[in-house]
């Protein structure tokens, strides 16, 4: 991104010589990133504000571009809000009420690792902003509704090549929503910006390899990752990446996020309800999860978490957002949620990056894995922040290395010599915005609100999931 502002070029010249380099060397010589230019497109207006920004705020002691990278890392927490953001308003259109589209949004933002990746900077979470955006698009039947959904496509293709299994299934999506399509060329047209748009994109990319490595089908990933793996290979799906990737410790989307499990007990009746929207749930978690378990690196690499489900894990809330468990179902179900989540986070050693220990012993097969419970992310997270905020009440310098769980820029500003009521302005700026949303989003639907209290004797009948059919 600094590259692309700076120079218009995407090669990275910063990192000539550092251990920290993956990628592969160009034709030319350049250094150049696996990954694609869509992300450092997005950071490009965050590196400009945090130029601008570094005019008002306290000057940082070590690192000059302070503000500079914190303004660039701040890029993914606005992508996250935004992707809540159009999910909440395509729910607004769909006639849900307020009430149940704050839920949605709580569910979305603190029931799953969207809040986890929200503060890394990884292309997922652009690319489940930009889902998110052609959910809210799709259904719009005007021309700049088609620009929308065109940018889009193509934006997801610059950011990661696995976008098209997201974006293929958004143009049928579209092109089956009724009374919008009529007809072979109905179809083609409804479907038409978002299939234009990854041509282009996937034509952008691989342009940008002839360029690169005088072939096209030649990435920047390099022949092998860090301990000696090759770091670019697609087989076929395996049990025990799937297994893996929804119930291990270290990285189940399940163990992580057991909402998810309370919404696949909804999506008989939401399937029902609403089939292509089902469809399209089924279809984006389904894709995600085979695409993934055949990829040789499919546990996401030295991070806790199914990092690469991140793109469609919102979409898979909504069953339970549309048909809420009742009461009676709900609580025995919490429980039982809650046990597995106290669970999985107890003995998920492979999570946090605290300390030596992290990974122990992982780049041995012979040697077992060492466990600890402080290795798991809600204990470290937790114990890292209250260290850091008892650090700043005393003024005292930190002492553990900045960059591990929630005290990650609280610890770097604290380093580089910011002052704690600095800080703590920037986070009460961030409360008040979010206290200014809830209030914003509670004024949004009163029709809404009054519809759905019209209904909800209705929606209490179908409450009964048995065997897979829905009865009411």
């Amino acid at each position: 991104a600094q590259s692309r502002r700076e120079r218009g070029a995407v090669d990275m010249p910063q990192v000539r010589g550092s251990e920290y380099f993956f990628g592969r060397v160009g034709q030319d010589g350049s250094l150049y990133s696996p990954y694609g230019i869509g992300q450092p497109i997005l950071t490009v207006p965050f590196l400009a504000l945090g130029e601008w920004i570094s005019q008002f705020l306290p000057r940082p002691t070590v690192d000059a571009d302070f503000w500079l990278w914190f303004a660039s890392t701040l890029s993914n927490a606005v992508y996250s809000a935004l992707a809540v953001v159009l999910i909440q308003a395509w729910l607004f259109r769909r006639g849900l009420s307020s009430t149940r589209v704050l839920w949605a949004g709580l569910l979305i933002g603190l029931g799953t690792l969207v809040w986890v990746y929200a503060g890394q900077y990884r292309s997922g979470t652009s690319l489940m902003m930009v889902f998110a955006g052609m959910l809210f698009g799709a259904e719009i039947r005007d021309r700049r509704a088609d620009v929308l959904l065109f940018t889009l496509a193509l934006l997801a293709m610059l950011l990661r090549v696995d976008a098209l299994l997201g974006v293929a299934l958004f143009a049928v999506y579209r092109a089956s929503l009724p009374d919008f399509a009529t007809g072979m060329r109905g179809l083609v047209r409804a479907a038409a910006p978002l299939l234009i748009g990854v041509g282009l994109g996937g034509a952008t990319t691989l342009y940008l390899n002839f360029a690169h490595f005088g072939n096209p089908f030649q990435t920047a990933y390099p022949d092998q990752d860090d301990i000696g793996r090759p770091a670019n290979q697609l087989g076929f799906p395996s049990w025990v990446a799937i297994a893996v990737l929804l119930f291990s410790p270290g990285k189940g989307l399940l163990v992580f996020c057991p909402v998810i499990t309370l919404s696949f007990l909804r999506l008989p009746v939401f399937f029902a309800r609403h089939t292509r929207e089902g469809a399209l749930v089924v279809g984006l978690a389904g894709s995600y999860l085979l695409f993934y378990s055949s990829w040789q690196h499919y546990e996401g690499g030295w991070c806790f978490g199914p990092r690469f489900l991140l793109p469609v894990t919102p979409f898979l809330v909504l069953p339970i957002v549309f048909f809420p468990l009742r009461a009676t179902v709900l609580a025995p179900l919490a429980i039982f949620g809650a046990g597995i989540s106290l669970l999985g986070l107890s003995v998920n050693f492979l999570g946090v990056a605290q300390a030596e220990g992290y990974y122990l012993h992982l780049t041995d097969a012979m040697q077992k894995l060492t466990y600890n419970i402080w290795h798991s992310p809600l204990p470290a997270h937790i114990a890292a922040l209250f260290d850091c905020v008892k650090d700043l009440w005393s003024g005292v310098e930190f002492e553990k290395k900045p960059g591990h769980g929630l005290n990650f820029w609280w610890a770097f500003a604290a380093k580089e010599g910011i002052s704690g009521m600095t800080i703590l302005s920037i986070a009460g700026t961030w409360v008040a915005l979010i206290v200014l949303g809830l209030v914003l989003l509670r004024s949004q639907s009163p029709q809404n609100d009054r519809e759905e209290e019209n209904g909800a004797r209705e929606e209490d009948e179908v409450n009964v999931v048995d065997q897979g059919v829905v009865t009411r």
